[in-house]
């Protein structure tokens, strides 16, 4: 299955006592890729049963939510990224396509509620010494992308390390 392993109902998920949140480990195209439930500090089964249900979602279709992710930070980004690399010496720059080639996918998936547990927010984390691609320039960079499961992605930040 995509070079990927076969855990795709979260039944592996534990809690996490040093993050007080619920994590899952999968791999995908041999990446590491950590999901996190944030199940705001409480270590509660009911919680993380209103969570686990999205997770399986972005999972089973992660190819397309891996391309959505890589799309929206090259499209959303790619001004923010050649303001920072232009500050590099020498400066620097980078095209959309380059960033998309280089965020092959997240290594982390944060899914977290909002006020009302009925509505949720995931967020992708990128970049770093893992973005997985060839371009090295964009190693000092993080990426976090925001999305909701209805609308898709809304919002993105770099941070620098």
């Amino acid at each position: 299955m995509n070079g990927s392993n076969d855990k795709t109902k979260f039944d592996d998920t534990r809690w996490d006592d040093n993050f007080e949140s619920f994590v899952a480990k999968r791999t995908h195209d041999g990446r590491k890729i950590d999901f996190t439930f944030d199940t705001q500090q409480t270590r509660s089964d009911e919680l993380l049963a209103k969570l686990t249900p999205a997770a399986h979602h972005i999972w089973m279709a992660r190819q397309s939510w891996f391309k959505k992710f890589r799309d929206f930070v090259a499209s959303d980004r790619l001004s923010q990224f050649n303001t920072l690399l232009s500050q590099e010496d020498p400066p620097l720059a980078i095209t959309a396509k380059q960033i998309r080639d280089s965020l092959v996918c997240p290594y982390m998936i944060t899914i977290r509620p909002l006020d009302d547990f009925d509505h949720l927010r995931i967020d992708f984390h990128g970049g770093g010494n893992d973005w997985g691609g060839s371009d090295e320039r964009l190693s000092d960079y993080h990426v976090e992308a925001s999305a909701t499961l209805e609308e898709g992605f809304d919002d993105a930040t770099i941070y620098t390390y």
